[in-house]
């Protein structure tokens, strides 16, 4: 990918962040990192976040997803409590008519999976999958 293709991704994500600061009513928004790492990530005290370099060669409804979660965690906090996946469902699907499925059985490896991350995304128009943990 060249740069400018890079940048333009960044800018991407960093529009999805203001979408979200703004449905939530941050007083700021968090600046996106993209990032070479296994997982995101929120630091609240720089407000920024981290979003892996992997999710960009994902499709679009899970990069806005991806950036919605690590947003959310300004509005709520660090822990992925029930408020946290409420606001989580609320800002995807509010803002751009995403649906998400979440593991609802016996706890997946790894364990931190568990109710938390997507197991779908659906299209709230359609019902269509949109985007399917592999």
């Amino acid at each position: 990918m060249s740069n400018f293709g890079k940048l333009q991704d960044y800018k991407q994500l960093q529009t999805y962040a203001e979408q979200v600061a703004k449905f939530l009513k941050l007083l700021s928004c968090p600046v996106v990192e993209v990032k070479p790492v296994d997982r995101g990530k929120a630091r609240l005290k720089t407000r920024k976040i981290t979003i892996p370099v992997r999710v960009l060669g994902d499709n679009e409804a899970y990069k806005r997803y991806y950036v919605a979660h690590e947003v959310c965690h300004f509005s709520t906090g660090l822990e992925h409590s029930r408020d946290f996946k409420h606001k989580e469902d609320e800002v995807v699907r509010k803002l751009w008519g995403i649906g998400i499925i979440r593991y609802d059985g016996r706890p997946p490896k790894p364990w931190q999976d568990w109710r938390v991350y997507p197991v779908r995304l659906v299209d709230l128009k359609s019902g269509e999958v949109i985007w399917s943990r592999k």
